[in-house]
């Protein structure tokens, strides 16, 4: 994040945005470590998986700004300010999922989702400015006449503060009132991590120079990614569909998110006297099959899950 007008011909005012690489790198490794995992594909999942994917282009995008700044008399205008404009943007977007995840992973309804998505107005009013940055810089302009610095803020500039930390307070406010809705070492987690993201913009607007937010929402990413459900658990061995704690966790959202679903229950009967006859690994095999047709049903919109034995739901909306 961009604090202060930096003269690009003055070393010591230079970016300095390894630890932003370096960042960059460790969130690249968390994205390959969730996909490898197979995360089960619940909302929260999701939210998780697309804040890893903003923090990244954000990282990507303050770094390509940083390079567009210290070589814009070697670039194109649009360039500078369309990369920097992204940045801003994407930057403001990955508070909003980290609070968007507390939500969901508190079990909100989507009734009070709904009233909370009054929150998202300031953003909103936010990035709109940002997007129309370049026809009125009000934000940040690109000064090529400049002698002391070619990025400048404009009146609204600290607005990007504002906003940053407003979420960053929204969130552990709503994380102190849901406190009890939410598991111990997910609370602690996500105290530090905020604790840790508001350090971290401290820091940064004393050496404004050494950028510090990637580094921060890394840190975000990391400490809470062991909370999150495995796909691994959640797969019947045998038959390869979801488990009776998929089910648990599958039927957990729908009754907090007051979905409308349509449900089947199938008994497969005939099981036992093939266990009897033919014995256990054929009656595994049978039930093997059994899972794969079932999957093959699975265009991702139906969930399949055993529950137990010879007995499945399948559900749908």
């Amino acid at each position: 994040m961009r604090f202060l007008t930096t003269n690009i011909f003055d070393i010591s005012g230079a970016y300095n945005y390894w630890i932003e690489v370096g960042a960059f790198v460790f969130l690249v490794c968390l994205l390959i470590r969730f996909l490898a995992a197979k995360k089960f594909l619940s909302k929260v999942n999701i939210i998780f998986g697309a804040a890893i994917v903003v923090g990244l282009f954000d990282l990507i995008l303050d770094i390509l700004g940083c390079l567009c700044l210290e070589n814009a008399y070697d670039l194109p205008k649009f360039l500078v300010e369309g990369v920097n404009t992204a940045f801003y943007i994407f930057h403001i977007s990955f508070p909003i999922l980290l609070y968007t995840f507390l939500l969901y992973i508190a079990g909100i309804s989507e009734k009070t989702r709904r009233k909370l998505a009054l929150f998202l107005i300031p953003a909103a009013i936010y990035w709109i400015i940002i997007l129309t940055n370049p026809f009125s810089g009000l934000v940040f302009r690109i000064d090529y006449e400049s002698i002391d610095g070619i990025f400048k803020h404009g009146v609204l500039f600290p607005g990007f503060y504002a906003v940053t930390i407003f979420y960053m307070l929204l969130t552990g406010v709503t994380l102190y009132i849901l406190r009890d809705k939410i598991e111990k070492e997910l609370l602690i987690s996500m105290l530090f991590s905020i604790g840790f993201d508001i350090a971290m913009l401290v820091i940064q607007m004393i050496a404004p120079n050494i950028l510090l937010t990637g580094l921060a929402i890394s840190i975000s990413c990391w400490v809470n990614y062991e909370h999150l459900t495995t796909a691994s658990d959640m797969v019947d061995k045998v038959t390869g569909v979801y488990n009776y704690n998929a089910f648990l966790n599958y039927l957990k959202e729908d009754i907090n998110f007051a979905k409308k679903q349509y449900v089947i229950v199938c008994n497969i009967a005939g099981i036992t006297e093939i266990n009897a006859k033919r014995g256990v690994l054929t009656g595994n095999h049978v039930y093997k099959e059994i899972g794969n047709f079932f999957s093959r049903l699975n265009n991702g919109k139906i969930w399949v899950f055993r529950l137990h034995s010879s007995r499945f739901v399948l559900i749908f909306s």
